[in-house]
Formats: structure tokens, sequence, C-alpha cells
């Protein structure tokens, strides 16, 4: 892999969304569950449930694949800054 490879893939493309659409899916785990212990324990410590009142239903198939995409778009985040730290730290970019 040579430099320009390396900058191609470190510079993700937003045109079809993709980063907004992690960014929504992320705000909405967060609202639901910020400190992600609703889905870990029945209750609160001082004994609430810990899933929100008006949550009725939760359609596991979709969290599995909304987690899942999520997931695989961090998973390449993650490669794409180690690829881009092991080209600097090889001096593809001229650094040392």
């Amino acid at each position: 892999m040579d430099r320009s490879d390396v900058a191609a893939r470190s510079r993700p493309s937003a045109s079809n969304g993709e980063l907004e659409q992690v960014e929504q899916q992320l705000h909405q785990f967060d609202t639901v569950d910020g400190r992600s212990y609703a889905f870990r324990y029945a209750t609160t410590k001082p004994g609430n449930p810990s899933v929100p009142k008006d949550m009725r239903h939760i359609n596991i198939r979709n969290l599995r694949e909304v987690v899942g995409r999520v997931g695989k778009y961090l998973e390449s985040a993650i490669d794409i800054l180690d690829e881009e730290r092991q080209a600097t730290d090889d001096g593809y970019y001229g650094e040392p």
C-alpha cells in the first residue's frame, strides 16, 4: 500500500450520509439508554423500571441489524485510523 492508497482510505465518503445515519442511531441509543443500564437490569438502583415506560415493544431483529451496521462502521473507522497511524509511523507522510 502506498501513500495515496492510505490517504484515499482515510477520508471516508459522506455522500451516502452514512456518518449522519450512524450519528442518528447512536443518539437514539443514548436517548433510550444513555448509561447502558436499561437493558442490563430490570430496575434502577432506586427501584424504578430501567426501560422507559412508553417503550412497549422492542424489535430485536431490527436492533440486531442496526447494532451490526453501527459496529461495522465503527470497526472500519478504527481500521482506517490504525492504517493512518501506521503510515505515519512508517514515514509515508514524511514524518518519523
